[in-house]
């Protein structure tokens, strides 16, 4: 008896080291792996709000330098902003803008992990930043090269700012103590599930023969609740992202925050089922060695007329 309740405390440690190292493997992921970055940037870029957010942005940013600008016809001044709103908008909805997104949320990404990893306890927290020079570049050449006279002959006379920097809000002290030393530790996440598998296996066997059953269908159960549990997380992710102040930034955010929800989802995903066939693999196991024990027990040996 004695020896299943340890095996039980063994169980559920294994369990508690398993869901670090699945985080660990979805922060490391994120911080380091291109592709979740460019999942969340194909989605960004296809958002009507993202869009208008850029164009907004953009043609505040462009529209600064147009009283300077010598344009031959006065209608054509008079619809500047008009004209660079729309042509900007039909460029962002192309399939071409995935592109520059993968560009912009991947610079991103790499700054602020490294100005999480050099956050040190003291420091002023990270700003989330966006980059839309590159954006801004390429939108011109495109309107440069417009099949509509108006707007590549207004393209023609407007020069891009050498730096088209969008800051949001700083990261909130408690954020950022959160994540500076998670992201410095996600490497180790392989180390961590194989402690936890590790885990897994003593207390496996340091049950009895009949608990090992029960054992296995309590792992497997607590995965099952603790993947649960981070659906719950993974839904609760937009509303934690959510802020009431306009800006592209914020609308950015609030647009990564509806993508990595999903991402979160799948990353309990692989738990959930591995719970589910753990449970009934364990269920199985104990109800055999149940019934094992009930025959060895009842039957005290073969039966006089078989000997």
């Amino acid at each position: 008896m004695v020896r299943n309740i340890f095996a039980g405390f063994l169980g559920i440690v294994a369990v508690l080291i398993g869901f670090l190292g699945v985080a660990a493997h979805w922060v490391h992921a994120l911080a380091h792996d291109p592709e979740p970055t460019e999942k969340v940037a194909v989605a960004i870029a296809k958002d009507p709000a993202v869009q208008s957010a850029i164009a907004a942005e953009l043609v505040q940013r462009i529209e600064s330098a147009l009283p300077e600008v010598d344009l031959p016809y006065p209608e054509l001044k008079d619809n500047a902003t008009t004209l660079l709103r729309q042509g900007i908008e039909q460029v962002l909805a192309n399939q071409s803008a995935d592109e520059l997104w993968r560009t912009v949320l991947g610079n991103t990404r790499s700054r602020l992990v490294a100005d999480l990893k050099a956050w040190r306890s003291g420091d002023p927290t990270p700003n989330l930043t966006l980059d839309l020079t590159p954006v801004a570049q390429t939108i011109i050449e495109q309107l440069r090269a417009s099949g509509d006279p108006a707007t590549a002959l207004l393209a023609q006379q407007i020069t891009v700012p050498d730096s088209i920097v969008v800051t949001g809000a700083q990261l909130p002290v408690e954020v950022t103590e959160a994540a500076s030393p998670t992201l410095e530790l996600s490497h180790l996440w392989l180390w961590v599930l194989l402690l936890a598998a590790a885990f897994v296996v003593v207390a496996l066997l340091f049950a009895n023969r009949r608990g090992r059953g029960g054992i296995l269908f309590l792992i497997g159960l607590l995965a099952v609740i603790g993947a649960l549990g981070l659906r719950a997380v993974a839904t609760m992710l937009p509303s934690l992202t959510r802020s009431s102040q306009p800006g592209l930034s914020t609308t950015v955010v609030s647009a990564t925050g509806r993508e990595l929800s999903g991402s979160l989802a799948d990353a309990g995903q692989w738990l959930l089922w591995g719970g589910i066939a753990a449970t009934v693999i364990g269920l199985v196991w104990w109800v055999t060695a149940s019934r094992r024990v009930s025959a060895t027990g009842s039957g005290r040996g073969p039966s006089p007329v078989l000997r």
